[in-house]
């Protein structure tokens, strides 16, 4: 039988998750394939340790349409203060309590002539900042440790790249229950630019205070942006923080024995390496073992359940 549903999804993820794929995938030699099956650990690295010098590793810039941004904010903002409806948590209470108490007939005016001056002059402040923002935002991004994974296991180049031209195999994982690090896991963006630190439509969620921007969605942008020459890896990733100890570049964490339950073997696996990982996986039982094969039609490759 073919494989072939590798977005299968699950109905047990929890709230909080930010997806609820059944399976992920994880590329690699026999040699470090024998060590995950046998010890039940994968290793999460540091910026340092990933093969893409940018990763992690560059400054966004800022460059909001201050037109488009005051037109929506100043539309939404009167409509909270003549509904009553301001957020607890907005930053613009002192522009509400300054426009109550001014007499009614001057309030809409004055409201929509000071509102944008109070806007362009946080995003001045934050202009400004940024060059600190990265400063500080630096060192809580070199310690950050990342597991990367995929969603395909058919991808040539992936298979040249990472599974030792073919030669290695492809680890499949499961969101085994609701506790499983898989459920937090995020796609990559691929960009040929890079993006703004904050969109608008972020900068003006905040001004509404709709959704308050936070250093962590800045860090979280960095994390989860390559440059497009490396969409073909169709990678997403899990970033939990610094690892119980900060200074290692690496660390290689326990996973579930129920959550690795399959391996996929490459073209060119050999006998010796196949016997092996299988006896190595009959601690992960059930496991599903697998060979990738040739599709002689057409340039790609197909996966057969064995």
């Amino acid at each position: 039988m073919i494989y072939t549903d590798f977005d299968a999804t699950v109905d047990y993820a929890p709230d909080f998750s930010f997806n609820n794929r059944k399976h992920f995938f994880k590329y690699m030699s026999t040699q470090t394939a024998k060590i995950v099956v046998n010890a039940g650990t994968l290793r999460w690295s540091r910026s340092a340790m990933l093969n893409d010098p940018f990763d992690m590793n560059f400054d966004l810039p800022l460059k909001p349409n201050r037109d488009a941004i005051k037109t929506a904010a100043l539309k939404a903002c009167w409509k909270q203060f003549v509904s009553d409806t301001v957020p607890e948590d907005s930053t613009l209470h002192p522009v509400f309590e300054w426009t109550r108490s001014i007499p009614a007939d001057q309030r809409e005016r004055a409201f929509k002539t000071q509102l944008p001056i109070s806007i362009d002059g946080w995003l001045d402040t934050m202009q400004m900042s940024l060059p600190s923002m990265h400063v500080d935002a630096a060192p809580l991004l070199r310690d950050l440790k990342i597991l990367s994974l995929t969603v395909r296991p058919d991808i040539p180049t992936m298979w040249a790249h990472y599974a030792d031209s073919y030669r290695g195999v492809v680890l499949r994982f499961k969101s085994a229950d609701k506790k499983s690090p898989f459920f937090m896991a995020k796609p990559v963006d691929y960009v040929s630019e890079l993006p703004d630190l904050f969109t608008d439509e972020e900068l003006i969620d905040h001004i509404t205070a709709r959704k308050l921007i936070t250093s962590r969605m800045a860090v979280d942008k960095i994390i989860y942006t390559k440059s497009i020459h490396w969409s073909y890896e169709q990678e997403w990733r899990i970033s939990l923080g610094s690892g119980r100890d900060k200074d290692k570049l690496y660390e290689d964490q326990f996973f579930g024995m129920e959550e690795l339950d399959g391996i996929i073997f490459g073209l060119g696996t050999t006998e010796d390496d196949r016997e092996i990982l299988s006896m190595l996986a009959r601690k992960h039982e059930p496991m599903q073992l697998m060979q990738l094969k040739r599709d002689r039609g057409r340039f790609g490759l197909y996966i057969e359940n064995l």
